[in-house]
């Protein structure tokens, strides 16, 4: 403020959800991508929401509703999710295998908890296959619990058998919950 009274902006701060970015490209030189997780910030460029938390429990979840659900459910069973993942209906099978190997790279997961609603543009067997190819190109291997409803699930879980991706099935979300506290304990 001058001593006249008026009122200068010096400095400013813009923040932009990176899932409305495609909508403000003026915007996009101004972006700074230093101060982010390298993770996280790989995994958006593959049509991926990531968080990094620091538990064991590794979740790869279609939806943020159903992804934080999940999350509080595995707190509340006493396990400890390593991560929040969103995976947004435009990511195809190779980039949703992108962001499972970031997760498959942490050495801190002790477990991979798949959690699926197959529905609107993210099938069930988009998902399998895009595990699939994150395990066969990890450079560790991480025990699979995985949970699939919806549309192509059953499918999900052939592929996942035909390609021999080690894995345990789950019957339900509690099902899946508990099994996955169990190989991370």
């Amino acid at each position: 403020m001058t001593p006249e009274g008026e009122i200068y902006a010096v400095d400013a701060k813009i923040s932009l959800d990176n899932n409305a970015r495609q909508k403000h490209l003026e915007l996009e030189a101004l972006a700074d991508e230093t101060g982010g997780d390298e993770v996280e910030l790989q995994a958006q460029k593959h049509e991926i929401n990531l968080v990094r938390l620091d538990g064991n429990i590794g979740m790869v979840v279609n939806g943020a509703g159903l992804g934080l659900a999940t999350q509080d459910m595995v707190i509340y069973a006493g396990g400890r999710p390593a991560n929040f993942m969103d995976i947004r209906t435009t990511a195809t099978s190779f980039q949703v295998a992108r962001g499972i190997g970031l997760l498959l790279a942490d050495p801190a997961i002790k477990v991979l908890l798949v959690n699926i609603h197959g529905g609107g543009m993210t099938t069930c067997d988009t998902v399998a296959e895009a595990l699939a190819f994150a395990m066969v190109h990890a450079k560790r291997e991480v025990p699979v619990v995985f949970r699939a409803a919806g549309q192509n699930a059953e499918y999900a879980k052939t592929m996942l058998t035909n390609r021999r991706v080690p894995h345990v099935l789950a019957d339900s979300i509690s099902d899946a919950i508990d099994r996955a506290i169990a190989i991370a304990s």
